[in-house]
């Protein structure tokens, strides 16, 4: 049984990683399309002064956003995931 537990022990870093990434991407994908729409604003989010709050606080924001969120899960990220999961798995083979 201990072979197994060995197995596993380093899927915890990994999947840390991954969601790393996996939140990257979406973040990219997502601010970049944006710049594409014209937004001039997100600029603010990288100023000292701006805080974002807790997740939780952002309740009738997420409801609002949530027709957006589908269109972009349906129209980008399904379809480009692969493509940008494969650059970012070429860009760490430069790096090492």
């Amino acid at each position: 049984m201990n072979w197994l537990v060995s197995e596993f022990e380093g899927l915890r870093e990994i999947m840390d990683v991954a969601s790393v990434n996996a939140a990257s991407l979406f973040c990219e994908g997502l601010l970049g399309h944006q710049v594409c729409g014209g937004c001039t604003d997100l600029a603010k989010l990288a100023e000292d002064d701006f805080t974002f709050v807790p997740y939780g606080d952002l309740s009738g924001e997420v409801l609002g956003v949530q027709p957006v969120k589908a269109a972009f899960f349906e129209k980008f990220w399904y379809t480009s995931r692969k493509e940008a999961v494969r650059a970012l798995a070429a860009a760490q083979l430069e790096v090492t």
